[in-house]
């Protein structure tokens, strides 16, 4: 039995599979032409998964290691070898009251694309997301 189907009550799980993660909505952007929220899921707006895939696929920096610049693996391969290690963070929005990913887009994605029924670590903030 998955790590997430044995709560109890209002037990916050520490571990979600990326399907499930994929269906939430996503605090990261805005319509500053109205400043509303984006109502969908993340998994549902197409263009944003396009880009964050796009982006997962590549190398995104080097990275200074004794003394020398290393080329950093693309996070897609990482995830799909090693799993997601850093948790995605979790929150309430301010407007709707509901569950929204406030951090962890791109190893969301590459975990799903790696495996959909993938545990992935989160945590659970305590205060409401708002613009800045």
């Amino acid at each position: 039995m998955p790590a997430h189907e044995h709560l109890k009550g209002e037990q916050l799980s520490m571990f979600m599979p990326a399907h499930k993660l994929m269906a939430y909505p996503s605090a990261e952007y805005w319509d500053d032409a109205d400043d509303k929220r984006f109502s969908g899921s993340f998994g549902g707006d197409k263009e944003l998964v396009a880009m964050k895939r796009h982006e997962n696929t590549k190398s995104t920096s080097f990275t200074k290691h004794d003394g020398e610049f290393r080329e950093e693996e693309a996070l897609g391969p990482n995830v799909a070898r090693e799993g997601v290690h850093k948790p995605v963070m979790l929150g309430v929005d301010r407007y709707s009251r509901s569950k929204v990913i406030w951090n962890g887009h791109h190893r969301t994605l590459a975990a799903f694309d790696a495996n959909p029924n993938m545990e992935v670590p989160v945590t659970h903030g305590y205060t409401t997301y708002e613009k800045t």
